[in-house]
């Protein structure tokens, strides 16, 4: 039986060289490898040109959030002594995470996500720590719901690859209800690494009492000289006493 030493592991493969090659070519099951005590089951091998030179490809080990990782990989073929392969070390990585929430405006203009009991919003923008894999940025796994009753918003859910920004933004241009408390839920969502870590984060506002312009639009006005007037609608009874007429718009007095 040839002699052999395990001369490199790294995450996901364990490399063995033999003083010679073998009779026959090795296969997976030749091969015991243990981390420790617990036993790693390799899912492919792979033998070079010379016959000496084996790789073994093992089940990836994720990193962690709270520690460094040192690994060593023991190998022993065809019942022989169980030779160490050096260690190595799997850093650990911070946990993905949103690290601020803003909102938006109907006019896109961003306002803090503590204001939103104060100005009304129709968009919630969040911006993670790390690139995520856009194809996990969906309204399913991007929700905003109303806490009474849990009355899902209806909305589009976009992603910013460049600034890492998650944007939900409520359709036809609305605005979350005044008095109104909603929950967010962020799930399903991973980042780009491998293997992908997800992402859960979950929150909470609640809108205030403003008074809200819902809609504004351009309409004809016979014998306006300009040819142009505005027209509002807002989501509460307005006192007629305090609209006044301001050339070509409106003011509250």
């Amino acid at each position: 039986m040839p002699i052999f030493m395990v001369f490199g592991a790294i995450n996901g493969t364990v490399t063995v060289t033999m003083s010679s090659a073998p009779a026959t070519t090795p296969v997976i099951g030749d091969f015991v490898v243990t981390n420790g005590t617990a036993a790693v089951t390799a899912s492919a091998i792979a033998v070079d040109t010379t016959g000496k030179v084996v790789t073994l490809t093992v089940p990836t080990i994720a990193a962690n959030t709270t520690t460094d990782q040192s690994i060593v990989y023991n190998v022993a073929y065809k019942g022989g002594t169980a030779v160490a392969a050096p260690a190595f070390t799997i850093a650990k990585v911070a946990a993905l995470a949103i690290s601020t929430v803003s909102a938006l405006n109907a006019f896109a203009e961003s306002v803090p996500f503590a204001e939103t009991n104060m100005v009304p919003v129709n968009a919630l923008v969040f911006t993670a720590n790390a690139d995520l894999n856009a194809s996990t940025v969906t309204t399913a796994n991007v929700t905003v719901t109303k806490d009474t009753g849990s009355v899902a918003q209806a909305g589009a859910v976009t992603y910013d690859t460049a600034k890492k920004q998650i944007t939900f933004t409520l359709n036809n241009n609305g605005v979350f209800a005044t008095n109104t408390k909603f929950n967010v839920s962020i799930t399903g969502v991973t980042d780009t690494a491998t293997p992908a870590k997800p992402l859960t984060y979950t929150t909470s506002f609640t809108t205030g009492n403003q008074l809200v312009v819902t809609m504004d639009r351009v309409i004809g006005t016979a014998g306006n000289t300009s040819g142009t007037a505005y027209e509002f609608d807002v989501n509460k009874t307005l006192d007629a006493a305090t609209v006044a007429s301001m050339g070509r718009g409106m003011r509250l007095i």
